[in-house]
């Protein structure tokens, strides 16, 4: 090194800067799926429905007065005013395909040719008698009546008396059911509005996926900016200037959008705060400002290499690789802490440069070597995880873990070769480990036996430990779109996210069966409606039935002539519609018929109902999406859980494997699963793999298995601690396991190494030298994750709490209750026993 460090630190400058460029050309997900194994049945049936059938294909924009006052006039004027100004937009059809603004969207699907022929089918058979007298011409007037009456009232119903003079629609109680459900909702003009009419809501359909983050980004920033022109123009449409209005988004593509930013601006803030608190440590410890540099340069190096790596071989970071910046911080430090202290320790004792290098990397740096090792290693079980997460996150750490200890033992001993001695070294801070040797050395026997009792508190809250993931753990509390879904749940007295349940069969009479079987198991949870295709079209045998009664009743005559009649008589301007209108429904009584499955998808109509009924050509099978929305949030896991388990029982006993059902919150339900069958897989598998590594580096399988004690003990108290903090293992805290496997055993690998390579196992020198130096290391990984605190995800905060919890027991068990151990066992030993 001292012969070729000019070349050396050029390879090393031109290998970061190429790191650099390729870091930079990292993308960012949020993707929860992104996490999971693309094999996993239930993964592939999520990305199925939002794929093919497009169930997330919307964004809700919700609109009222920003001081909650009911105000539907002002209201749905900002709203009209915003949907003139989106779809006038250019770029309004690069990114959606439309807006369902009112209900009659929905009226133009169930008020076509297609279904007014076959309305005499559909109606229900309890209601066919009365359906039959409103074509009679007495009770037809009455009807053509009461319109003229309703619009010349001002009652709001135009919109649906133009589309139905009739009033067909309070006929089909299963159609009008479907527009709300149980949701609390009202129609104004057709307009979507909560019960008081202080808030309404639209949906703009989208043409990409959420997970899309360039077009996501791209659909919400053109929202953004019709919200500032609508602004503008609303104020110049209204006298009072004062009055705001507040238009807030939320559906797949708003959280993923929002999510993006928050997730990248923790990753960030974590990670400039992990680093600018450790190296203040770093400073304040080596009592030296230009310390830093031996800190900070083998950090920023490690990061930039690590990220350049992680380009090369997985090409993205998800919500869990993202904070592997911070976690390096707190990890890559130990290995500048432990190789500069014990520099400046040989420095002070012979003041020669190149021993004082040579001792350290003969003796620090090889221990350093296995801790770091270890640690990776630890990191690596995750390699064989069935997770695609976890596994992700595995090769990002120990891969981070390599680079930045690589780093260290080149910079640090390549910078320290450049220095001429002008700073005279000095100590590193004692942090107190004089006083702990002194109580070490006094009362090792009762220090092991207390250490013990509380190991063993501790084990019996850690075995009472759960496996939990919450959907809110994946995603920002503060997430604005979040906190607008929870909102309009509360408001609307519904979920407007639903769970998708597809069913597949041959032939319809196989899809009734078993959709009336689902239905019936729904009958008494809190769902707030179901919505499918049976929604529109009754079972094959119920329409058989209105045939049959048809066939056997006298029909009304001159059903059209005398409803253009008395439309013209009241005075209303007959249009084409009118005509359409009329003449379908007195030509599809003429020719009854069953309205099948097989009409619907070789009808004009089927493109529109895709989101209910597919058919494959290559399958001959019939698909039905069914959608039901919970009552409560998909978040409250125990009522979307038990309709889930509901769904998938009926599946079960009933032998349709090849139905299913998906959403969100199965998907997270398939993370806890993954979690829990996970951990102690790669909990065993890490430690298995540390003590290989350890064994190699002492090739003493006693002293290797000692070296284990500051580790189990860590983890123990690790463990418990975050069952008595409320807390359960989740997919953020599992990487807390490995980690403190790393940690505990790299102190417990340095102070027995320090121990063993003494004269006559001299505990003191390994207490009140080394353990500077893991108390030093210690105290930059809690300032490392505790930086995680300030991150908006909760699942982000509980990595940091239970880190805290299992280094804090680590270093307690590293500096008291190990060398309380190994006084107790080398004691009157001589020290040339184990060579």
């Amino acid at each position: 090194m001292f012969k070729h460090k000019k070349t050396l630190a050029f390879i090393v400058l031109f290998f970061t800067f190429f790191m650099l460029y390729l870091s930079s050309k990292i993308e960012y997900t949020t993707r929860i799926v992104d996490l999971l194994p693309s094999s996993n049945k239930k993964v592939k049936n999520y990305l199925y429905t939002i794929e093919n059938i497009g169930l997330t294909n919307s964004i809700v924009v919700a609109v009222s007065r920003k001081d909650g006052e009911s105000d539907p006039e002002n209201i749905e004027l900002y709203s009209e005013i915003f949907i003139d100004n989106l779809k006038s937009n250019p770029e309004f059809k690069t990114y959606f395909n439309g807006i369902d603004a009112n209900i009659e969207t929905k009226l133009n699907m169930v008020f076509t040719p297609f279904f007014l022929k076959n309305l005499w089918v559909i109606i229900p058979n309890n209601k066919l008698s009365n359906f039959i007298n409103i074509f009679k011409y007495q009770k037809m007037k009455e009807i053509i009546e009461k319109d003229k009456m309703l619009i010349q009232t001002g009652s709001g119903l135009e919109t649906f008396i133009k589309k139905d003079p009739l009033n067909i629609l309070s006929f089909l109680k299963s159609y009008s059911k479907e527009m709300t459900g149980k949701l609390k909702i009202s129609l104004v003009d057709g307009y979507y509005f909560s019960k008081d009419k202080s808030l309404q809501i639209f949906f703009v359909k989208t043409k990409g996926h959420a997970d899309n983050i360039k077009y996501t980004t791209g659909a919400m920033n053109l929202l953004f900016k019709t919200i500032k022109k609508t602004n503008k123009d609303f104020q110049d449409e209204v006298e009072n200037p004062s009055l705001k209005i507040s238009v807030n988004f939320t559906g797949p593509h708003a959280i993923t959008f929002y999510d993006k930013d928050v997730a990248q601006n923790d990753m960030f803030s974590s990670l400039y705060l992990s680093f600018i608190l450790v190296l203040l440590i770093f400073i304040l410890g080596f009592k030296n400002p230009f310390s830093i540099f031996y800190a900070a340069v083998p950090l920023i190096v490690g990061e930039v290499w690590t990220f350049g790596l992680t380009y090369l071989l997985i090409g993205k970071l998800n919500i869990l690789t993202s904070i592997v910046g911070a976690i390096l911080v707190g990890l890559g430090i130990d290995f500048s802490i432990h190789i500069y202290s014990r520099f400046l320790e040989e420095e002070l004792k012979n003041k020669d440069l190149r021993s004082s290098l040579v001792k350290t990397i003969e003796e620090t740096g090889f221990a350093t070597i296995a801790g770091g090792l270890t640690t990776a290693a630890a990191f690596s079980s995750m390699f064989f995880s069935n997770f695609k997460g976890l596994r992700e996150f595995g090769i990002v750490a120990s891969l981070g873990i390599v680079s930045t200890l690589f780093a260290c033992l080149l910079i640090i001993p390549l910078t320290l070769s450049f220095r001429k001695n002008v700073y005279k070294p000095k100590k590193i801070s004692g942090f107190g480990t004089k006083f702990f040797h002194k109580i070490v050395d006094e009362h090792p026997k009762k220090i092991v036996i207390l250490s013990i009792l509380f190991v063993i508190f501790f084990l019996i809250f850690a075995l009472r430990l759960e496996f939990a993931t919450s959907l809110r753990d994946l995603r920002s509390r503060t997430n604005p779109a979040l906190q607008t879904q929870t909102f309009l749940t509360k408001k609307l007295g519904g979920s407007l996210r639903p769970l998708i349940v597809v069913l597949k069969g041959k032939n319809q009479n196989e899809i009734e069966n078993q959709f009336e079987v689902l239905t019936k198991s729904l009958k008494n949870k809190k769902i707030s409606k179901i919505e499918s295709i049976f929604s529109f079209i009754p079972p094959l045998n119920e329409q058989m039935k209105n045939i049959e009664y048809l066939n056997n009743t006298e029909k009304p005559k001159n059903i059209s002539e005398n409803f253009l009649k008395l439309l013209d008589k009241e005075g209303f301007a007959i249009t084409d519609y009118h005509k359409k209108y009329i003449n379908s429904i007195e030509s599809g009584l003429d020719n009854l018929s069953p309205l099948t499955f097989n009409k619907l998808v070789n009808s004009k109509i089927y493109p529109l109902l895709k989101n209910y009924i597919r058919y494959s050509k290559e399958k001959k099978e019939y698909e039905i999406i069914v959608k039901i929305y919970p009552e409560l949030g998909l978040w409250h896991k125990k009522f979307t859980s038990d309709i889930v388990k509901t769904v998938e029982k009926v599946f079960k006993e009933t032998g349709n494997n090849q139905d299913f059902i998906t959403g969100i919150d199965v998907v997270i339900n398939e993370i806890r699963k993954l979690v829990k069958e996970n951990f102690v897989f790669s909990s065993l598998l890490s430690l298995f793999l540390v003590f290989l590594i350890v064994y190699l580096h002492f090739r003493n399988i006693y002293h290797s298995l000692l070296s284990f004690i500051p580790l189990l003990s860590g983890i123990i108290v690790m463990l418990g601690a975050l069952k008595l903090s409320g807390d359960n293992i989740s997919m953020y805290n599992f990487i807390a396991t490995p980690m403190i496997i790393g940690i505990g055993i790299d102190s417990g690998i340095h102070i027995l190494s320090r121990v063993l390579n003494s004269k006559d196992y001299n505990i003191a020198e390994a207490v009140i030298h080394t353990g500077k130096a893991i108390t030093f290391t210690s105290l930059t990984t809690i300032i490392g994750f505790g930086s995680l605190f300030i991150s908006h995800f909760e699942g982000f905060k509980s990595l940091g709490l239970s880190t805290i919890f299992g280094v804090t027991a680590c270093w307690i068990a590293s500096i008291i209750f190990f060398p309380a151990m190994l006084k107790l066992i080398f004691k009157g030993k001589n020290n040339d026993l184990h060579r």
